[in-house]
């Protein structure tokens, strides 16, 4: 295990109550934090293709690549704010975007960085009554992540 902290973060307040809670701990532990945002792609649904002859279908895949890539870069730029605030605590930050399935990207990072803990935020799921329900991704990362994982809400 590395001495990373990965913290997932969609733009909404849990995951900067999340990165908040990383940025505590990776001060007390010396550690690293690497923020990740996942974009899904512009089209992810290939049966749209269908009707299209093999250079149309190529053609379009590049220009949607190009346009995915252009969401990527400026997705990276907005998480200049949570990577000062990191700084600003003296942690030591990195950001990554990536572009796909929430989760599958999640573990896939878990995967390739090894970190000593993933911290997530949760906004849970409407529940019934007293009981409360995480959110799917949180969820489904908790149950998959081969570290220890944290849940903020």
């Amino acid at each position: 295990m590395s001495g990373k902290i990965l913290v997932p973060h969609d733009g909404y307040a849990m995951s900067e109550k999340a990165l908040k809670y990383a940025i505590e701990i990776a001060k007390a532990m010396r550690m690293e934090i690497i923020i990740l945002r996942v974009v899904s792609p512009v089209i992810s649904d290939t049966t749209l293709y269908s009707f299209l002859s093999d250079k149309e279908r190529r053609r379009v895949r590049r220009e949607l690549t190009h346009v995915d890539k252009q969401v990527q870069s400026k997705i990276y730029d907005n998480l200049a704010k949570q990577l000062t605030a990191c700084m600003s605590k003296n942690v030591k930050a990195s950001r990554l975007v990536v572009i796909g399935d929430p989760v599958e990207k999640i573990l896939s990072v878990t995967q390739k960085e090894n970190p000593y803990m993933l911290i997530i935020g949760s906004r849970r799921l409407k529940g019934f009554g007293k009981l409360k329900i995480l959110g799917s991704v949180a969820r489904k990362v908790s149950e998959n992540a081969r570290c220890p994982v944290t849940i903020v809400h």
